[in-house]
């Protein structure tokens, strides 16, 4: 993943890269991860990494409630940098937190990496993908509020580098005549390993993960497995997530909330 980004978008040695992503987050999200390995990765073939958390966008217009979750999620940053706790270790990477987005700040790196629709719009307003090694990493059709299917498509047209992580990904950008590299997300195979051979495993216990978000589409997955279930009534899911149990899952289901390396593997 990392040597093939490196080789595509030709970033030589000794280079200060900066990840910025839409605020700091203290739960376990996708995207981050992606982020967070990334930045390991580089950070081990010698690049100067850091990662850069605005906690408020240019994009939104914030209500009391919005700006009150900011200033909530600066303090737990602050919390989990002094008790040292975090869901994901970053080794020899710096984290940089401000209210919303510097210019002064940003523009001491090399290289910028836009991470989402949100921090690609606020990287363009700044000017700085006409002077500096803008890229755009591109993990999502991000047209959720408060940006509109015709908002993707502009942030498309930023003058970056553009990375898809999909092919379908690639397809939406082709799509409005902009052309991106893909790069596939990595498997860390030291993570998961093969404890019981494929052959001795229960044919009816299946794994699936639950996200909140509508666009996971979850309910297409629980859909499928309902219908399986009428087929094979002995059926059994682990379902494994980083949210609070809704309640509403089935009686074959069982829920493992956070689960750790070892219970992960195990599930």
């Amino acid at each position: 993943m990392v040597k093939t980004m490196v080789k595509k978008i030709n970033m030589t040695t000794n280079k200060s890269i900066c990840f910025i992503l839409p605020g700091y987050s203290y739960k376990a999200l996708g995207g981050y991860k992606i982020t967070y390995e990334y930045a390991n990765r580089l950070a081990e073939c010698g690049y100067r990494m850091t990662v850069f958390y605005p906690q408020f966008s240019k994009n939104c217009h914030y209500s009391l409630y919005g700006t009150s979750a900011g200033f909530y999620r600066i303090l737990k940053f602050l919390v989990a940098r002094i008790l040292r706790i975090r869901w994901f270790p970053l080794k020899n990477v710096k984290e940089i937190l401000r209210l919303s987005y510097s210019k002064k700040v940003l523009s001491r790196f090399d290289v910028l990496i836009a991470t989402s629709i949100d921090t690609a719009f606020n990287l363009h307003s700044l000017g700085l993908d006409e002077s500096k090694s803008c890229i755009y990493l591109i993990q999502d059709f991000e047209n959720w509020k408060p940006f509109l299917e015709s908002h993707v498509f502009e942030s498309y047209k930023f003058p970056m580098k553009k990375i898809a992580i999909t092919p379908w990904i690639l397809e939406k950008v082709q799509s409005c005549g902009e052309n991106a590299t893909l790069i596939y997300n990595g498997l860390d195979f030291s993570y998961f390993s093969l404890s019981k051979k494929i052959e001795e495993r229960n044919p009816l216990e299946i794994c699936v993960m639950y996200y909140e978000r509508s666009t996971k589409r979850f309910e297409d997955s629980a859909a499928a497995l309902e219908i399986v279930h009428k087929k094979y009534p002995n059926l059994h899911v682990n379902v494994f997530g980083v949210f609070k149990n809704p309640g509403t899952f089935p009686e074959y289901f069982t829920y493992f909330k956070s689960p750790d390396r070892k219970l992960h593997n195990q599930i």
